[in-house]
């Protein structure tokens, strides 16, 4: 039976030259990497703009996130207030006000709701005294979570009241290969003027990961000697190479399983906030079974990939290049399928991403939270997971959504775990500081 859907036989049957990169020179080769070889799941054609890789790009990257809004708040008690919902420390804004707060905020049984920035406002005043970014589609749903809390405290809310203010991002490409020491030090130096002007106009680092850069809200656009503007999924394909999540599709069911703990979302010496008594508990005492890592997915029937992305490649995101797994798939070792034993979700699928190589090939990237039991140097399944949507009542089966269970129609997920990177110190330190208390 045929369970190719239309719109991937419409993809399927598209002449190579119409999914050629369409990009500039300069655009495609803002994620030029470093070595081997590519598993690709199709082939398509490249133009040759797209493959080079120029050594006089600008120094930083940016883009707007349509993907996230602003909300205002402010009052004599704001700061009380937002100690009691979010699970960082406010005063950090104050300690550290070169970077932007990141934060969860929870339901009481300890369950995340949100994440969210918060920034001092651009223009503070005794009404205004943070802005709150966090994802545009659960806006409604977030300011009525906060009214609900705010009861006879002294806070105002707002949403931002420029229709022009939005977030921008701005971060330092991968660097190209081999480009001379005159160019680097050029280079060098443009960075040095780039993080002069993110500095005058009241950026904020990212303080999730020093290779997240920069975070601000303005109207201004940034000099073009500086800074290269790319479309909003860069940032997306940016945050997956780094194994970084943001936003709805990419939370976790528990804030620890999602890395909170780890990217500095996390304050453990606050005070009380919502949500706090599971979080602490399982900190100090407990164990995280589930952490969220970058899995590479993969079609049965094509080899097993060995590293999360092709290097030495030029890498453009693809979002709608061919159907994904939709978030909240699960994922279960190969071993279960077709035993009698019903099979036992190690996983769940977060965001995923379609890119384009500069040779034409192809392949995706997502986040997973995954059993821990899974991942690790002695597990059967050699950290390679099947990865099967749920289907809704009165849903059809069909190719893509990764639940068929017909030989070469199921997708799979290879789980990656880079040695010295924020996640493999994140848990050598857990383990030495539960080493320490036993």
């Amino acid at each position: 039976m045929n369970r190719i859907s239309t719109q991937v036989r419409s993809w399927a049957s598209m002449r190579p030259s119409l999914l050629a990169c369409s990009c500039n020179t300069s655009t495609n080769a803002i994620y030029s990497t470093s070595s081997s070889t590519l598993l690709s799941r199709r082939t398509l054609s490249s133009s040759s703009a797209c493959r080079s890789t120029p050594n006089n790009a600008p120094p930083y990257v940016y883009t707007s996130l349509p993907t996230r809004s602003l909300l205002r708040i402010g009052g004599e008690d704001v700061d009380k207030f937002l100690q009691g919902l979010i699970t960082n420390d406010v005063a950090r804004l104050r300690s550290r006000p070169t970077h932007a707060l990141y934060a969860g905020v929870l339901k009481a049984d300890g369950r995340a709701l949100h994440d969210l920035f918060i920034y001092p406002s651009p223009t503070p005043s005794p009404s205004w005294t943070y802005l709150l970014d966090h994802p545009t589609e659960v806006s409604d749903s977030f300011r009525k979570y906060l009214k609900r809390h705010i009861l006879r405290s002294k806070v105002k809310l707002a949403p931002t009241a420029s229709t022009t203010e939005h977030v921008q991002v701005a971060w330092k490409p991968r660097k190209g290969e081999d480009a001379p020491p005159d160019l680097e030090v050029e280079v060098d130096r443009l960075a040095l003027e780039a993080e002069e002007w993110l500095q005058a106009n009241k950026a904020l680092r990212d303080p999730r990961d020093g290779s997240m850069g920069w975070r601000w809200v303005a109207e201004q656009v940034p000099p073009p000697k500086l800074f290269q503007q790319v479309t909003p999924p860069y940032h997306h394909l940016h945050r997956l190479l780094l194994g970084i999540p943001e936003g709805q599709a990419d939370l976790a069911s528990l804030p620890l399983e999602g890395n909170l703990d780890f990217l500095g979302a996390i304050d453990f010496k606050k005070g009380c906030y919502v949500g706090q008594e599971l979080t602490a508990r399982t900190h100090h005492k407990g164990v995280v079974r589930k952490r969220q890592v970058p899995v590479r997915l993969f079609r049965e029937g094509e080899d097993v990939p060995e590293e999360l992305y092709p290097t030495y490649s030029t890498l453009k995101p693809y979002p709608e290049l061919f159907p994904l797994p939709p978030p909240g798939s699960s994922l279960t070792p190969p071993s279960v399928i077709g035993t009698k034993a019903a099979p036992r979700h190690t996983g769940r699928l977060h965001s995923t991403l379609p890119i384009v190589t500069s040779s034409g090939s192809s392949f995706a990237l997502g986040l997973a939270t995954i059993r821990m039991d899974k991942l690790s140097p002695d597990a059967q399944n050699g950290g390679v997971f099947v990865v099967k949507a749920e289907l809704k009542e009165g849903e059809e089966q069909g190719w893509g959504a990764g639940e068929s269970e017909m030989e070469g129609e199921r997708w799979f997920a290879k789980a990656f775990l880079e040695e010295g990177g924020w996640l493999s110190r994140g848990l050598r330190k857990e383990r030495e500081r539960k080493g320490g208390d036993e």
